[in-house]
């Protein structure tokens, strides 16, 4: 699941819900490592177990 527009704060929200309902989570930004990096921070406040990645905007899109 792509959460576009995913590093602002709503976005980091969806997608820390997302994450903890089991979902795979790809956040997007025009800077992959900026949303790899908000992944990260999502993913871990919800479940080491959980997955999840960031990518530039046409890739999350994709």
């Amino acid at each position: 699941m792509a959460v576009i527009g995913g590093t602002g704060r709503q976005g980091k929200g969806l997608a820390h819900r997302f994450a903890q309902a089991g979902h795979t989570v790809v956040l997007d930004s025009r800077s992959a490592e900026r949303a790899e990096s908000a992944a990260t921070e999502s993913v871990r406040r919800a479940d080491d177990a959980v997955r999840g990645s960031g990518a530039d905007n046409a890739t999350a899109a994709e």
